[in-house]
């Protein structure tokens, strides 16, 4: 099933530099641009907590509006709104994580990617390094954690990193554990593919892909539309999605169901023509 699924999306799509962030809040980073490959930094360390993407993504989407994620004052020695950014964190961010710990991260970050990496984000990874060595960088800045692997994932995606190992992005985000739970990797006998532990959907993608993309399109860009029409029309992998096969079974039997319920009609009918005769 794997190597299907890698099939239907060979070639890959083009890449792109915008970054639709993928909990619904319609947040869009421009990874083409220094401060946002920032942007992606501090993205990952908001999801780097018990937290839902889409909280994270609110709050990020909060200070970006307060123009409290500027690269340039936030790695800037005078900066001098800490305790701006602190209460934005405050309101905005509502997780089981320190406010004032994941303050000093964002402002902390800021400022070692200005004095070590010249500001750019994309200076993480070398080209031709053992891609361990770019996941071993990425995770040395506070807070990042196991976010590491998403930002390689999309940093490739987005033709920043072209020539990094794919096995630096093997994350099971969101997209990918959709795709995952539909095609029967996982949870056959579950409704829905959040009710299989992340763990698993993890162990999985490193057992049977080379590369995460073709996952990440399927949930991303078909599995995410939740639309039967584009499963029929778009996916060529429908045939093995248990949601889609599941659907076209319903219909079968309702088609089957009114058949049978306009026979008895029918039947009814000719009977009590007979019997006016």
């Amino acid at each position: 099933m794997a190597r299907k699924l890698e099939e239907a999306w060979f070639p890959l799509p083009p890449s792109s530099p915008l970054l639709t962030l993928s909990a619904g809040t319609g947040a869009v980073i421009d990874l083409g641009t220094v401060q946002g490959r920032f942007e992606l930094l501090a993205l990952a360390i908001l999801y780097g907590a018990r937290v839902k993407e889409k909280v994270a993504e609110e709050a990020f989407l909060a200070l970006r509006e307060a123009h409290l994620l500027s690269l340039a004052e936030l790695g800037s020695p005078s900066f001098d709104r800490r305790q701006e950014l602190l209460a934005a964190l405050q309101a905005h961010y509502r997780a089981l994580a320190n406010k004032v710990q994941k303050a000093e991260a964002l402002v902390t970050s800021a400022v070692r990617l200005c004095s070590c990496y010249g500001g750019d984000a994309a200076r993480l990874h070398c080209p031709g390094e053992a891609w361990e060595e770019t996941v071993r960088r990425l995770s040395s800045f506070p807070q990042i954690r196991g976010r590491a692997f998403w930002i390689c994932r999309e940093m490739r995606r987005a033709g920043i990193w072209p020539g990094l190992d794919p096995a630096a992005g093997m994350v099971a985000d969101r997209p990918v554990r959709e795709a995952l739970w539909r095609l029967g990797f996982a949870g056959r006998e579950v409704a829905a593919a959040r009710e299989v532990p992340a763990a698993e959907y993890q162990r999985l993608l490193w057992r049977y892909f080379r590369d995460p993309l073709p996952a990440f399109y399927q949930g991303s860009q078909l599995c995410a539309r939740r639309s039967s029409s584009v499963c029929a029309c778009a996916c060529k992998v429908s045939e093995y999605c248990l949601l889609y096969s599941g659907q076209r079974r319903k219909k079968r039997l309702r088609q089957e169901s009114l058949e049978r319920r306009a026979e008895k009609l029918a039947g009814l009918c000719g009977v009590r023509c007979e019997g006016s005769v």
